[in-house]
């Protein structure tokens, strides 16, 4: 009987997914029995999510593949369809899934494997990427009605009993509490996201995932895809606007950029990042995404080259302030610092 095994051991890429501040791993193993592959995984510390999803990715060295996990992974099993090049090498890597956007938050590969975790990561949000443009092609086919000459208008009755059985605006219970306690600057409440327990950590690969993660695009087509006539802002709006309906604004940034509008997103009870849109001449310049600092001559080093810091206060240049990337609203490309 031809049987093999290869295994690996994943290991935490970014804290606030496991339990109790310990660091989430992962056993992976790959069998093949009589040319039938099977995958198992074991994960040790995950954490329960509602905001989201987890996901297992793997990569055999020339395709891709997804596996949906839920909320908390634990153990999983699948017997695959094809036959993964396992010679050549393969990576494994976990990912939370939030609003469309994978967070790869264990990964490992073997030694052969040339795919490492900056080409991983690339090629998970590419795909996240390609499914999202797909899932809003469908919904726009499916919100479009062509009438027939056949088409008759009909009274519809509605039942104020009835029950929806989706709701696309829905808030977790968490926020639900906020909104009915509290009232604060005109009625917007700052939720806190899921992750609220987050030990104190630093700042540094969250914030790569947060800036990365909330512009995932191919850079390379830019030019070509958006235009004056049709900006990236365009394609970005809704998504943006629901953000600005939910969170409550940043005084301190709105006062600073004329014609502007931020808002405040908590990830954990003290810390938080800054989403906004700069107009100029009424019309969108920069989406922003920010996450505050005190002064600092550099960047983190995962964020070099992305962003600048933005003082708070015109006189006093080194004190708080945040350090900020620009996405052109109409190209989509992130304005690199000369």
């Amino acid at each position: 009987m031809n049987f093999s095994k290869d295994v690996l051991i994943l290991k935490q890429t970014v804290s606030g997914y496991s339990l109790d501040g310990k660091a989430l791993s992962g056993i992976f193993r790959l069998e093949q029995e009589s040319g039938v592959f099977t995958i198992f995984l074991t994960t040790i510390n995950a954490r329960f999510n509602s905001c989201g999803e987890y996901a297992l990715y793997f990569f055999d060295g020339k395709e891709l593949y997804k596996f949906n996990l839920g909320s908390l992974p634990q153990t999983f099993s699948h017997t695959l369809e094809f036959c993964p090049n396992a010679v050549s090498g393969f990576s494994v890597g976990i990912a939370f899934e939030s609003n469309g956007i994978p967070i790869i938050v264990a990964f490992s590969k073997t030694e052969n494997c040339k795919a490492d975790f900056s080409e991983f990561k690339s090629m998970v949000s590419a795909r996240a990427l390609k499914e999202r443009k797909n899932l809003e092609k469908e919904q726009e086919t499916n919100a479009c009605v062509t009438p027939t000459e056949d088409f008759v208008c009909k009274d519809v009755q509605f039942d104020d009993e009835a029950v929806a059985t989706e709701n696309y605006y829905a808030i977790d219970e968490q926020i639900n509490e906020k909104l009915k306690t509290l009232e604060e600057q005109n009625g917007r409440v700052q939720p806190e996201i899921c992750n609220d327990d987050y030990k104190s950590q630093d700042f540094t690969q969250e914030n790569k995932e947060i800036f990365i993660g909330s512009q995932i695009q191919d850079e390379r087509d830019f030019s070509q895809k958006y235009s004056k006539d049709f900006p990236y802002y365009n394609y970005a709006k809704r998504e943006l606007e629901e953000i600005f309906n939910k969170f409550p604004i940043d005084l301190s940034l709105t006062k600073l950029f004329p014609d502007s509008t931020f808002v405040r997103i908590n990830y954990s009870s003290d810390k938080y990042y800054v989403v906004g849109v700069i107009k100029e001449n009424k019309k969108e310049k920069y989406i922003c995404y920010g996450v505050p600092s005190p002064y600092s001559e550099k960047a983190p080093k995962e964020l070099e080259g992305f962003c600048s810091f933005i003082p708070l206060s015109i006189f006093e240049t080194k004190g708080d302030g945040y350090f900020m990337m620009f996405q052109d609203a109409i190209t989509g490309e992130c304005i690199k610092k000369d």
